[in-house]
């Protein structure tokens, strides 16, 4: 014990009090460090370090705590588990645990929050019961409602006058921020310039969840069909790109070991009407001869989350199965369904119609192509016929 009156009631054993009245009180207490005047002043518990005058002044039965700092953990006394550093870090904690203030003033008036990190200059200043922030940035979540909870900050002035949860912003140095003060929740966004027009926008709540609005416009380019979850502001370019083909997603009724990718598919009539641009079509492999009934063409399915999703393709480029079970194909044929269950044939003539599948793209050496496949007509009669993937164009969509 040195200093005055430093340790002078205590009984117990293994602390370490340094400074004018530090560890004061302290009479069961121990293994404790109280460096500074009057830190640790009232503390009766253990496992505490306190480092800089009237830190954890008023501290009784608050243990594990570390303040680094004049008057950091001034207030506190019940409060365990905390970290505060820096000039009145986290000062007028009272009982608020596990939390973690760097910084000056950082966490000032904080006092029954938890689990919160904020680091920066008067980071969390104003916000007294708040639970599991983190606010990283000078005046990050500065004067924030008192008990915002389980927001993220990145950036100076970052949610500076934010009042709502649920929350994370990024940010670069913008002191318009410090007058931005809205209600927001639930909502990730990356300001830029200009704080009204945020670069992205994204919205957590349970009508639109996990959606993404990019450049948008005074927070009203807003997605408003649960089914959306990107929404552009403005012309997209793409340094890289993907061929465009027009896909839907279907409810396949056909057993999935029988399709193979290329078969072509009709609607069964049978739809799932979500919204208005949101319809799941009932599907099967064709077999019937210039069926208008033609919807697209199968191409692959995916597991999504415990399911299976099947597509088909309907606009755009891609590859259908054919046959020269009406004439061998070639390019610039159009392509109709055919009595063999899910492969095309030529079409009679070179007008687009109801029933057209398909134009190919490709010259095909018949001639060439081994593969082949068995039709049996309603006579009983068999014959096999040449197939091929070909490159087509789709026209069924």
């Amino acid at each position: 014990m040195i200093g005055f009156s430093a340790g002078s009631q205590t009984t117990s054993y293994e602390n370490l009090f340094i400074g004018s009245e530090a560890g004061k009180t302290n009479r069961t207490g121990f293994r404790n460090i109280y460096i500074g005047s009057k830190s640790g002043m009232n503390s009766i518990n253990n496992y505490n370090i306190f480092i800089g005058a009237e830190s954890g002044f008023a501290t009784t039965t608050g243990q594990y705590n570390l303040y680094f700092g004049y008057k950091s953990g001034f207030n506190n006394t019940t409060g365990d588990n905390n970290s505060f550093l820096g000039y009145q870090s986290g000062k007028n904690n009272t009982e608020g645990d596990d939390n973690f203030f760097m910084g000056f003033e950082s966490g000032l008036d904080n006092t029954t929050g938890n689990q919160n990190i904020y680091l920066g200059s008067e980071t969390g200043q104003k916000i007294t019961t708040g639970t599991d922030n983190i606010f990283i940035g000078y005046k990050s979540g500065n004067q924030t409602a008192v008990a915002n909870t389980q927001n993220i900050y990145l950036g100076t002035l970052t949610g500076y006058k934010n009042e709502g949860s649920n929350n994370i912003f990024i940010s670069s140095n913008n002191d318009a921020l410090k007058q931005n003060q809205k209600i927001i929740s639930e909502k990730f966004i990356v300001f830029n310039d200009d704080i009204d027009n945020p670069f992205l926008y994204g919205d957590f709540a349970t009508a639109n969840e996990n959606s993404l609005a990019i450049n948008t416009n005074n927070f009203g380019l807003t997605i408003t069909e649960s089914a959306t979850k990107l929404l552009v502001n403005g012309a997209v370019k793409a340094q890289g790109y993907t061929p465009f083909t027009g896909l839907h997603i279907i409810k396949l009724l056909d057993n999935v070991n029988n399709i193979a990718p290329g078969m072509i598919l009709i609607s069964n009539g049978t739809v799932e009407i979500n919204d208005t641009i949101n319809i799941i079509v009932s599907a099967q492999i064709t077999n019937e001869e210039n069926s208008k009934k033609v919807y697209g063409v199968y191409t692959h399915s995916e597991i999504i989350g415990e399911a299976i999703q099947y597509y088909c393709a309907s606009l755009g480029e891609g590859c259908v199965l054919v046959t020269n079970k009406n004439g061998e194909l070639q390019n610039g044929d159009y392509v109709v369904s055919s009595a063999i269950s899910g492969y095309g044939m030529k079409q009679n003539d070179d007008l687009m119609r109801s029933c057209t599948v398909a134009k190919i793209t490709q010259d095909i050496d018949w001639s060439s192509i081994s593969t082949t496949i068995d039709y049996t007509d309603s006579n009983n009669t068999t014959t096999s016929y040449k197939y091929v993937l070909a490159s087509c164009t789709y026209y069924c969509g």
